[in-house]
């Protein structure tokens, strides 16, 4: 085990090369990782170079506050911290925020303020690569006449999250566990669905007004709202009612932060629920359709295939997990939704 020494916050920092053991971690198919110790707790890196771009995966246990001297953190997974954009900006990153920093030749100390567990995802992407999506944005252009002449410069000037898609594109990096032989190629084409998910909010933003950190916690909380019970299955009217505006506000403010309208995150949102359901239990085709917000599995079974473009039924026969209850005529009603959808 090969070992190096590094210093952070005036305290030694220990690395180690290892195998990613944590539970609750993704494990980031062909990356290199290590973990560092020290006295506020433990990092655990993974590190992905492919072409034109570099995944970086990190989890912070932290047992109390510390100044970190690292880079780049530009997509915030869990919990609250600070970095420092010396020339640039200073950030307070919030659940799910995104951002494209270029800082030249300064360097960003990151200070993690509470004990607790971080995530933190860096994508680090070519010029090239990002030059090639400038043309169809504008926002993208501005950003490089600043970082072409190698001054400090940020992409967005306001606080935004993660659409719906780009997670998804995320997500599918973080989770794939097919051929390390050709994990290069699936993060290849997943940045590039990033992209082009990037490129399509940041252009929607510049017809849109900025809104201050009020609304945009108003945004955060319906998000929060929904996700938290997907068998409640809100309408837009009660969350406005909620939050204290107008339905028409709400659906700004939420497309402006997320990308979407408030129906179709919650919507894609419960598909995606449902399909974990699906994939990851035993519970018959009316009790998902239960927790997902629909009481009739008929019109569930619908809404999934419009969603994926297959029925729920052909996931339980593919998996060979067609459930059964010890009532008879749930059981009844479960297969004859199936077939009806299959």
């Amino acid at each position: 085990m090969n070992e190096l020494t590094s210093k952070t916050d005036k305290n030694e920092l220990n690395f180690s090369k290892t195998e990613v053991v944590d539970d609750g971690l993704h494990q980031l198919m062909g990356a290199h990782s290590s973990t560092a110790t020290g006295s506020f707790g433990k990092i655990i890196l993974q590190h992905f170079q492919g072409d034109n771009f570099t995944i970086g995966y990190n989890s912070f246990r932290i047992q109390r506050p510390v100044k970190l001297d690292e880079s780049e953190w530009p997509i915030k997974f869990e919990n609250k911290f600070i970095t420092f954009w010396q020339g640039v900006n200073h950030y307070k990153w919030r659940q799910r925020q995104y951002q494209i920093i270029f800082e030249g030749n300064t360097t960003s100390p990151t200070q993690l303020y509470t004990a607790g567990n971080y995530e933190i995802l860096l994508i680090a992407l070519s010029n090239d690569l990002l030059k090639s999506y400038a043309a169809h944005c504008p926002r993208l252009a501005t950003y490089f006449e600043n970082a072409d002449k190698g001054d400090p410069a940020n992409l967005l000037d306001r606080v935004v999250f993660l659409t719906p898609g780009m997670e998804q594109a995320i997500y599918e990096i973080l989770t794939y566990s097919m051929l390390e032989e050709l994990a290069a190629d699936f993060f290849k084409r997943k940045v590039n669905d990033l992209l082009v998910h990037m490129v399509h909010h940041l252009n929607t933003l510049d017809s849109m007004p900025a809104f201050d950190l009020a609304d945009i916690k108003k945004a955060e909380e319906v998000k929060r709202i929904i996700v938290a019970d997907f068998s409640v299955n809100y309408s837009v009217e009660i969350l406005a009612r909620k939050l204290g505006l107008s339905e028409q506000k709400l659906q700004m403010i939420f497309k402006y932060c997320y990308g979407v309208t408030v129906g179709k995150f919650s919507k894609d949102q419960r598909m995606k629920k449902a399909h974990e359901l699906l994939m990851g239990t035993n519970e018959i085709l009316l009790s998902i359709a239960l927790m997902v917000g629909y009481s009739d599995p008929g019109n569930f079974s619908t809404a999934f295939k419009n969603h994926f473009g297959y029925s729920p039924g052909h996931v339980q026969k593919r998996l060979g997990k067609q459930r059964y209850s010890t009532n008879k005529s749930e059981n009844l009603a479960s297969e004859k939704y199936a077939q009806r959808s299959i």
